[in-house]
């Protein structure tokens, strides 16, 4: 059995600013769709605006499809955990408790609920091709190979949400990896991904360049001094698939694709630098714009000189097969406040600390 990791990282610094992969990665891509996500002011009145960000009001399905495929693999590897120890023994019925209650706190999010119902059964299915696969009785089973992780106290390294504080202004970076875990005695992350058949291994080969994977590595080297992480995987789970039954091709389809991507420290101390270039640049591009509201009182040009949209030239605006959610805010934005009413204020995450939570594992 690996050894526990013999200290536990902070989790919940005082104070500060949190920023995310996603946060970097948005205003990388597109100013002005970072400025409607983070920044765009919202309140009842132009007096009492603050600068949240929007959020639309009906979410992507694969946004919810994606949050019920975690929660099932959550509680399927937590379930094998018992006195700081990952025994590989995998219990479905809890697996799947887990997901119906994070299908239920979702379901009034879904404008369907025949949609919500058949993201449910999505899910479920999901979940039993993965026991399938990886499971006690499968030959490719995951454990002992693979064995979740645990902190000083005994508790396993699920869900955790891990913080560096960055020595810029205040600002902290964040990461959440789904799972930190041993692979033949090495450490790692593991991240799971929800993805049409269609993009699964475009999504997989990405890793190598994805932000998010590098923020992982520089938080974590910080955090684990005593242990080199060795490498992040990522898990595609490939939605969209058919029953059996239902399926005209027979053949045995591509279900879970997987990936391991490394960073060198040369890399990760050239992202900690980028990262803390791109946080001035916002800083800069939000005390701009909020210099030229306050001249002229118009906030959309206000918006529009501060925050350029980038989105064609980089392709965000039909990323991953769909329009950005923004899209009608570039082209008509004659009537954005008619496109308003289909959004509301962002919700601002609060911190988390999963070490009181994952006490009763």
């Amino acid at each position: 059995m690996p050894e526990t990791l013999r200290f536990i990282p902070a989790t919940s610094l005082e104070g500060g600013t949190p920023v995310g992969s996603s946060y970097l990665k948005t205003y990388a891509t597109c100013p002005y769709m970072f400025f409607n996500q983070y920044i765009r002011p919202v309140g009842e009145t132009e007096d009492a605006r603050e600068l949240t960000g929007i959020r639309p009001r009906w979410q992507s399905r694969a946004l919810h499809l994606g949050t019920m495929n975690h929660a099932f693999l959550e509680h399927l590897y937590l379930s094998g955990c018992r006195d700081g120890e990952d025994t590989g023994e995998w219990d479905i019925d809890r697996a799947v408790d887990g997901l119906e209650l994070a299908a239920n706190e979702v379901r009034s999010e879904y404008q369907e609920l025949t949609e919500w119902k058949e993201d449910l059964l999505q899910a479920k299915m999901l979940g039993f091709y993965y026991m399938d696969e990886y499971g006690p009785k499968s030959p490719n089973r995951d454990w002992p190979r693979f064995q979740v992780a645990f902190d000083g106290l005994g508790r396993p390294l699920i869900e955790r949400q891990f913080e560096l504080d960055l020595g810029y202004s205040g600002y902290y970076v964040t990461s959440k990896p789904y799972l930190i875990m041993w692979k033949d005695g090495r450490l790692m992350t593991r991240d799971h991904k929800t993805s049409a058949a269609s993009y699964a291994r475009r999504r997989a080969s990405n890793i190598d360049t994805d932000p998010q994977f590098t923020m992982e590595h520089m938080i974590l080297s910080e955090l684990f001094p005593g242990e080199l992480l060795h490498a992040s995987e990522i898990n595609i789970l490939v939605k969209g698939l058919l029953p059996k039954g239902q399926r005209k091709d027979k053949r045995e389809p591509m279900r879970f694709i997987r990936n391991t991507t490394r960073r060198s420290s040369d890399t990760i101390e050239s992202f900690k630098l980028d990262t803390i270039d791109l946080l001035q640049q916002i800083d800069e591009r939000v005390a701009t714009f909020q210099r030229l509201w306050e001249a002229t009182g118009d906030l959309e040009s206000s918006a529009g000189a501060a925050f350029p949209r980038h989105g064609m030239r980089t392709d965000a605006c039909h990323a991953y097969n769909r329009p950005c959610d923004f899209i009608d805010f570039c082209t008509n934005q004659d009537r954005i406040s008619t496109h308003m009413r289909a959004f509301s204020p962002r919700r601002v995450a609060k911190r988390e600390n999963r070490a009181e939570e994952i006490d009763g594992y």
